[in-house]
């Protein structure tokens, strides 16, 4: 594993959520420390690192899901360590000491970690416009599930009638 492209991961997934908002000051979107932009996540979105899932349903289509993954605290703390095996080691460790083993099987939790954050499809909770009961969402679908964006988009713009459900649920101990 790499750390760099580790580190790189997380804090790219979460200047995604930042970007995502145009409710969110250029100040803000320039933060680029961990623990900064996990605050300005968590002031923003407010899930109380719930995971969001939103689902849409009408007559022309099943149910579309989409769900927000936010940083979960454990992440975040992972993250704030890898600086830690950034730089040459102060002590000489043989091939055999269990640290390269611990350090593999950390490397490898925090990949897991990153890993599921990235299957949420929406980059933030919803956000209700107060003034205009507007609804913006960010979403971002694998190739594979495209077709499943242009047949909701397609629902929004002819604004067929459709049930839309929000939830929130506790992510599982890990």
């Amino acid at each position: 594993f790499k750390v760099r492209k580790v580190s790189c991961g997380i804090e790219s997934r979460m200047y995604r959520y930042l970007e995502a908002r145009e409710n969110i000051t250029k100040l803000k979107r320039r933060g680029w420390k961990i623990a900064k932009m996990a605050s300005q996540i968590e002031s923003t979105f407010n899930t109380k690192g719930k995971i969001c899932v939103m689902s849409f349903e009408n007559e022309n289509f099943p149910i579309s899901e989409l769900k927000y993954i936010p940083i979960s605290a454990k992440l975040k703390k992972m993250a704030e360590r890898l600086g830690d095996y950034l730089h040459a080691l102060k002590q000489y460790r043989s091939d055999d000491d269990p640290w390269w083993s611990e350090t593999r099987s950390y490397m490898e939790s925090i990949y897991e970690e990153l890993n599921f954050i990235a299957t949420g499809t929406l980059m933030g909770a919803p956000l209700k416009d107060p003034n205009t009961n507007a609804m913006h969402l960010e979403i971002e679908l694998p190739r594979k599930d495209e077709h499943k964006m242009s047949v909701l988009m397609s629902a929004f713009k002819k604004k067929d009638s459709f049930k839309a459900r929000i939830e929130y649920y506790n992510r599982e101990k890990t």
